[in-house]
């Protein structure tokens, strides 16, 4: 089971990735000092073949989140779309994938057109990954005092029904993805870190 150790890394380059350089990332990974969570990007438009030689390849070396389409590639497309598409991943790759990114900076105004059809994406994400067995993770883009308006700060999201009663209960991880160069160089400290978490 993926602990999501301090040593991570995201790859996006796997969809056709050519076997020389799959090779150098394996053989990278493998000098790691301890087994890393690799997050492998699958972005929309690409369809589960386009990882077959990258996801087996990389379990061997480590644990494997899936990111379920970045986050502004999944604005506009379509409920019924995104469902086929994460269905047709999950079963692909159910027994090779430890951690399942439902939603990626799922508040930023640049990944939705409402927020209704944010939540039903994710919602559905969720719900295929669970019925799967799998692991989730829901990644929130922190932007304290520079949201782009008050629905969209990180700590009202949260808290304001954006994740439905049972997708909050069976969450297993909840990700911050944080620019400061996004929020007027704004830079935590390690309490406001630690309260915020």
């Amino acid at each position: 089971a993926a602990t999501l150790p301090s040593y991570a890394l995201t790859l996006d380059n796997s969809a056709g990735i050519s076997s020389s350089a799959l090779s150098a990332q394996v053989a990278a990974i493998k000098q790691l000092p301890v087994r890393p969570t690799v997050r492998v990007v699958a972005d929309i438009g690409t369809a589960p073949a386009d990882y077959a030689q990258a996801i087996p390849a990389l379990a061997q070396v480590s644990d494997i989140m899936l990111l379920l389409g970045d986050s502004s590639e999944v604005k506009g497309v379509s409920l019924a779309s995104y469902t086929s598409w994460v269905r047709a991943f999950v079963n692909a790759y159910a027994g090779q994938v430890s951690v399942w990114e439902i939603c990626n900076e799922c508040n930023g105004n640049w990944a939705y057109s409402s927020a209704s059809e944010q939540i039903a994406r994710q919602l559905a994400a969720y719900d295929i990954v669970k019925a799967a067995g799998g692991k989730t993770a829901y990644t929130i883009y922190y932007n304290p005092n520079c949201e782009d308006s008050s629905s969209d700060a990180w700590a009202t999201w949260l808290s304001g029904g954006n994740i439905g009663a049972s997708e909050a209960a069976g969450l297993d991880y909840l990700l911050v993805s944080y620019y400061p160069s996004d929020c007027n160089d704004y830079w935590p400290t390690a309490q406001v870190w630690q309260s915020t978490f």
